[in-house]
């Protein structure tokens, strides 16, 4: 039977702990690199700016509904569409103008004027706003802006309902 000396055990020992730390260290550079830069004064990770909105119920006024903050990572546009289901709102019913990327307050979506194209809402209905991005960055929304609506991390729409009351 072979046995072992307290100095092999000791580098063995020293070896392995050693490993692990060089281990934590690259593992620290990669995930600075994925979750931005450490704000080391605070030893908190600053996150990177993400597309949000905030939302709340409002009275219909059949002109416009009223975004309380956006966030757009992108340029881009806020859409109004009418309820629909969770996998496929319902068509659009309402734009915003050109939103340039970082924060807004207050942003008016206006809705489409003719009643036909507004497909039935009123008082009590739920519509939901989107984020789109500007696809070909010409500051107009088209049907190519529609197919990139801007999706979180686990791959939803960016989107908050908006409850019309009187």
């Amino acid at each position: 039977m072979k046995t072992f000396s307290f100095r092999t055990i000791g580098m063995l020992v020293l070896g392995v702990v050693g490993a692990i730390l060089i281990g934590w260290v690259i593992a620290g550079v990669f995930y600075e690199d994925v979750r931005g830069p450490i704000d080391s004064a605070l030893n908190t990770i600053a996150e990177p700016e993400r597309s949000a909105l905030t939302t709340q119920s409002q009275p219909y006024n059949g002109q416009a509904v009223n975004v309380a903050r956006v966030q757009m990572d992108q340029p881009g546009f806020l859409l109004a569409r009418v309820e629909g289901t969770a996998v496929d709102r319902g068509p659009v019913i309402g734009i915003s103008g050109y939103l340039e990327a970082g924060a807004h307050e207050n942003v008016q979506v206006s809705l489409y004027e003719e009643e036909e194209n507004r497909h039935g809402v009123q008082v009590g209905s739920i519509l939901y706003i989107t984020i789109v991005q500007d696809v070909n960055l010409d500051g107009v929304y088209d049907e190519g802006d529609f197919a990139a609506q801007v999706k979180d991390s686990e791959g939803h729409r960016v989107e908050a309902p908006i409850q019309l009351t009187e």
